[in-house]
């Protein structure tokens, strides 16, 4: 698939992403790196250790209440320097069920 989406669970976001997507940008040394952002929630991120693949990763929000709104992010950074993202990407919001 060439294109980023994210779902959600009672108590985890699911994003899944294609190294093919052209708005990801993504370089050969970079690593994936997950951000939800929920209101009144401090955010929850993940870096992940697989290189530019096809991937699926999670992020926890196991104490967020029903209905909960997080805001999606997915970001590729390099290994080296993980403070240097190539590109950041808005995938949308999920209510948690």
């Amino acid at each position: 698939a060439d294109s980023a989406s994210v779902n959600a669970d009672a108590d985890q976001i699911t994003f899944n992403w294609s190294d093919t997507d052209k708005a990801l940008n993504i370089h050969g040394n970079e690593q994936s790196v997950l951000v939800g952002i929920a209101n009144g929630y401090y955010p929850s991120y993940s870096i992940d250790e697989y290189i530019r693949e096809d991937r699926s990763g999670g992020i926890p929000f196991p104490n967020a209440p029903s209905g909960t709104l997080v805001h999606c992010y997915i970001a590729f950074a390099e290994t080296d320097n993980l403070m240097r993202a190539s590109n950041s990407v808005y995938l949308g919001s999920v209510s948690i069920p």
